[in-house]
């Protein structure tokens, strides 16, 4: 067994959470799913609302969007964490998005996909992992895809059906079958739960905070019974959440700290009853939600919902009228009986712009108005409606008109073979490397093959590989959305960081196009992530790069 150190904790810090969720049998009603820096928000007309990471994924832009913004329709679910996305519609099928560098697409490739791919029809609901999917079709049958990674993510252990079994640390390019008879599942970030329709839970993967609930932190490689007579289940990074056939709670996992020992958190192998009866619960990143029958919801846990270092041992309410929750990392979201969309938690992500990068410690209201109930000619039956209509895909293809701006580095013009696109400049990298060498905002770009990323050494000498400045033809160019990944990182971290840990933990996300077979960055954006400042000078009709 491996050993759980502090690093561990760091790396499950990554991962977005999941929200519990009720097997669809009928009808259309709200919908939430709050992640790590992104929350969806799926009205009972279809309508899918994002806000926080305006970015249609990891390859996208990384705008934050302050109020609901609609992006699809014909949603019913939608799950995401950070890298990658799924949708499911109304009619069933199931799309997928983002990174796909293990497969967690299920479309058979290791490609990115900027633009969405059906994956499989019949699909009732699906979670993502990380860098995994787990899919949960209508007739109960369980399939996952994506990176394995020695835990079992995919579940299938030896039962894999094949002429050969492959390693334990293989990408499952394509979903394969876990199990039958399962009307809900909750997926972590490196391990699965599933609800049976006979009230059993099954768990598998990665168990060393003891997120199985099996009595030890073994990994488990195939799906294990862990608990009977269970009624719903939510999971989060490390832990696991039920509510039993008697109304009880328990959880199990990496729960909260001891009332006479507050340095720590508590590993927790075994279901450890929390005293107070909910209809239905959500598991966060060290705090859980509960919801009574009469919409009152609490709170227990890691208080990361205010500035101070609170911490709730018993349940404490929360607000009251409460429909839908769901739990992130460190804020949540929830739907009161009149349609209000309430927020609250650590602001790092755009819930609200008048109290950005600050702590909201109780539910505020961030849309009003949300339909409760399909519109009418959507009355609830069981099945969902045969109109097929896919989603509108991202635009990954878009013209590029060369800009006219002049541009300006420490007051002398700099001729950038730059484009105007959707109304913002957009530069070559290495360009702008050529451009800053001198100053105090000096970085070098190095392309790292293993994960399919360019890299921003911060601080260090750039490094020319030539054809920097030239000059363009002056016609406009068609421009595809970039699937590289950008990591920025100081250059010290190159000495003592291995290839993965650079892309764990020095990701970040810039819009980017190709155009003839270069990247091309939004400035703005780079200069948000190497420090320098850009100035519109309207009179001049001039940008100007500020480096100190």
């Amino acid at each position: 067994m491996r050993k759980f150190t502090a690093a561990i904790m760091a790396f499950f810090s990554l991962f977005a959470v999941a929200p519990s969720f009720t097997v669809y049998s009928g009808g259309f009603e709200p919908y939430l799913f709050v992640g790590r820096t992104k929350t969806y928000l799926v009205s009972a007309e279809g309508e899918l609302f994002t806000w926080d990471n305006k970015g249609e994924s990891v390859i996208g832009a990384y705008d934050f969007v302050y109020s609901p913004e609609k992006i699809r329709e014909n949603v019913k679910y939608a799950s995401n964490n950070d890298n990658h996305t799924v949708i499911i519609t109304r009619d069933n099928e199931l799309w997928a998005y983002g990174s796909n560098r293990h497969g967690q697409l299920g479309d058979g490739t290791n490609t990115d996909r900027p633009v969405p791919v059906k994956v499989m029809d019949d699909v009732a609901y699906a979670e993502t992992g990380r860098n995994f999917t787990v899919i949960l079709k209508t007739n109960g049958e369980v399939w996952t895809c994506g990176l394995n990674q020695a835990y079992g993510l995919w579940g299938a252990g030896e039962e894999v059906e094949s002429d050969e079994e492959p390693p334990e640390d293989a990408d499952i390019l394509t979903p394969v079958k876990v199990m039958d008879g399962v009307k809900m599942i909750a997926c972590g970030g490196e391990h699965v739960a599933a609800l049976k329709n006979d009230g059993e839970l099954w768990g598998w993967g990665n168990n060393q905070t003891g997120a199985l609930g099996n009595g030890t932190n073994e990994d488990v490689l195939q799906p294990e019974l862990i608990m009977a007579d269970v009624k719903t289940v939510s999971a989060s990074l490390s832990k696991t959440i039920v509510v039993d056939a008697e109304g009880r709670t328990w959880e199990w996992g990496m729960l909260g700290k001891d009332s006479n020992d507050v340095t720590r958190e508590s590993i927790f192998t075994r279901p450890k009853e929390i005293k107070a009866q909910y209809e239905s619960v959500y598991a966060g990143m060290g705090y859980s939600l509960g919801l009574q029958a009469d919409g009152v919801l609490y709170i227990w846990g890691r208080a990361d919902f205010t500035s101070s270092n609170d911490y709730f041992y018993n349940p404490e309410k929360l607000a009251d009228k409460i429909v839908y929750v769901s739990a992130g990392q460190q804020h949540a979201a929830a739907v009161d009986q009149d349609g209000n969309v309430k927020f609250w938690g650590r602001n790092a992500h755009g819930i609200t712009e008048s109290w950005l990068g600050d702590y909201i410690p109780k539910p505020i209201t961030v849309m009003t108005g949300l339909a409760m109930t399909a519109p009418e000619g959507e009355e609830k039956s069981d099945n969902a409606p045969t109109a097929a209509v896919t989603p509108p895909p991202v635009n990954s293809e878009i013209q590029a008109a060369p800009s006219d701006a002049k541009t300006y580095v420490r007051d002398k013009r700099i001729l950038f073979d730059s484009y105007n696109i959707d109304g913002s400049n957009y530069y070559k990298l290495r360009d702008i490397a050529l451009a800053l060498t001198d100053t105090e905002c000096r970085f070098d770009v190095i392309w790292q093959k293993e994960t399919s990323s360019i890299i921003i050494s911060l601080g260090a000498a750039y490094q020319p590989a030539g054809g920097e400045l030239a000059t363009g033809d002056g016609k406009t160019k068609t421009a595809t959305v970039s699937n590289s990944n950008l990591i920025a990182a100081p250059r010290e971290a190159f000495a003592s960081s291995h290839a993965a840990d650079l892309y764990n933990n020095y990701k970040v996300s810039a819009s980017a196009y190709v155009i003839n077979g270069s990247t091309y960055f939004k400035l703005r954006d780079l200069g948000d992530i190497i420090g320098f400042e850009v100035v519109w000078d309207p009179s001049e009709e001039a940008v100007i790069i500020l480096t100190d």
